[in-house]
């Protein structure tokens, strides 16, 4: 069942509206491959943003022009250091974290070491989740990117999802707040 663009909902699953499993796929992260099935086996956030910034180029124009001017498009570090904050909030409820991305691998190897991230960033060059779950998308400078998102999944069914995410620094206080 796709997770449609156009709907706003921060939601719990009800009767009416079976959100999708865990695909059985197989993704790179900077922590490894991951089976997806098994990382989310219990209970994981997956936060799902478009693209961190590279060192020395320029962000009016990389990763699209216009970037800063794109709705939703910019604030992933925040929300990727608003994660590493919370992080252990989240380990400490049995809540494993994972940011997702189609941005390159080597990308965000590079980026996980700069901010020190304790958690995995899952690869998603190929769109192989974002196709299994329909998951937004949009185009910019001729690439596509997923859409923010941040998604709550127990026992391989997701739960909880927040979106739009209108405060990328604060989306992880967010999800805590909805798991309260």
């Amino acid at each position: 069942m796709a997770l449609e663009a156009a709907q706003p909902w921060y939601c719990a699953a009800t009767a009416a509206r079976a959100l999708p499993h865990v695909p059985p796929l197989e993704l790179p992260s900077t922590h490894g491959e991951i089976h997806l099935r098994a990382f989310c086996s219990e209970r994981a956030v997956l936060y799902v943003y478009p693209a961190t910034g590279v060192p020395g180029r320029d962000p009016a124009v990389d990763p699209a022009p216009g970037w800063d001017d794109i709705p939703g498009a910019a604030g992933c570090t925040r929300q990727c250091r608003g994660f590493k904050a919370s992080f252990e909030t989240f380990l400490e409820r049995g809540i494993r974290v994972a940011g997702v991305s189609g941005q390159s691998l080597r990308e965000q190897a590079d980026f996980a070491q700069r901010e020190e991230l304790p958690f995995p960033l899952i690869g998603d060059r190929e769109f192989a989740l974002q196709q299994a779950w329909e998951l937004p998308v949009f185009s910019a400078g001729g690439r596509m990117f997923l859409r923010r998102m941040v998604l709550f999944v127990a026992a391989n069914q997701i739960e909880r999802v927040l979106y739009p995410v209108t405060d990328p620094g604060e989306s992880a206080q967010a999800m805590l707040a909805l798991l309260d």
